[in-house]
């Protein structure tokens, strides 16, 4: 849940449209990510432009395994719809408040990645983004 709607996990089975293949030939099926973002909640927060330059941004990514992918975008009446990739163990803004909150459990100020750590995620947003 989040601050405009739900995240799904759910199934697809082999599809492929001209410019997308959703399972690889070996797949029957695949694990994706669905996202609603509710209309009316996203116009009572005037936050039309930040949901709208989301799926832009994460259309003009390039598909990778270091970054969470968009597949597909739709919409009806009330909601809009993102199918992504299926990220189990949570994107790295969960993770950053994750460590906050530990560290604040345990009256640690702030919240920091280890040096290797940092290193890790430095080195998988750059392959995310690299051409």
């Amino acid at each position: 849940v989040g601050a405009f709607g739900r995240v799904w996990a759910t199934t697809i089975e082999k599809y492929q449209s001209e410019s997308h293949t959703y399972l690889d030939k070996e797949d029957d099926q695949m694990v994706y990510a669905l996202k609603e973002m509710n209309k009316p909640i996203i116009l009572a927060q005037g936050a039309v432009e930040i949901a709208n330059n989301e799926v832009k941004l994460m259309q003009m990514l390039p598909k990778s395994k270091f970054i969470v992918n968009l597949w597909h975008a739709f919409q009806s009446q009330n909601s809009a719809f993102l199918l992504m990739d299926y990220a189990p163990c949570g994107d790295l803004l969960f993770h950053m408040k994750n460590l906050k909150k530990k560290n604040q459990e345990n009256n640690i100020k702030g919240g920091t990645f280890t040096e290797e750590q940092a290193k890790f995620i430095i080195v998988c947003i750059f392959e995310g983004l690299r051409v």
